[in-house]
């Protein structure tokens, strides 16, 4: 087998992404230690700890409300790709209507990323 040995590929990014971590610009961080509410905290690879405004609408009762109405209906599904059964009626609904709008044949939603 040629090139890097699996352990020690990722050494260089490894480095450059601790370096940005320690000069401050990452902007990335690992989870959130609180709801999704206008004042959210996350937590860096890094383990600092960060408060601040969260503008998305995560908070708002309507989507709360769409979340709960999806938990009781289709349950905790997973969020794996289509080709691996992470497909859902809601996910489906949403390609053909972007498909529709887009004007074309196929639309693929991807969920993870």
């Amino acid at each position: 087998m040629s090139g890097p040995d699996l352990t020690t590929r990722n050494n260089a990014y490894l480095a450059w992404q601790r370096d940005r971590e320690q000069a401050g610009p990452w902007p990335y961080f690992r989870r959130h230690d609180t709801a999704l509410i206008p004042r959210a905290t996350a937590v860096s690879d890094a383990s600092a700890i960060t408060h601040g405004p969260n503008f998305g609408d995560q908070d708002h009762p309507a989507v709360l409300d769409a979340a709960h109405q999806a938990l009781r209906d289709y349950g905790p599904i997973t969020a794996g790709s289509p080709a691996l059964g992470g497909a859902n009626p809601v996910g489906k609904a949403l390609e053909a209507g972007l498909a529709e709008a887009l004007r074309t044949e196929h639309v693929a939603l991807f969920s993870t990323g």
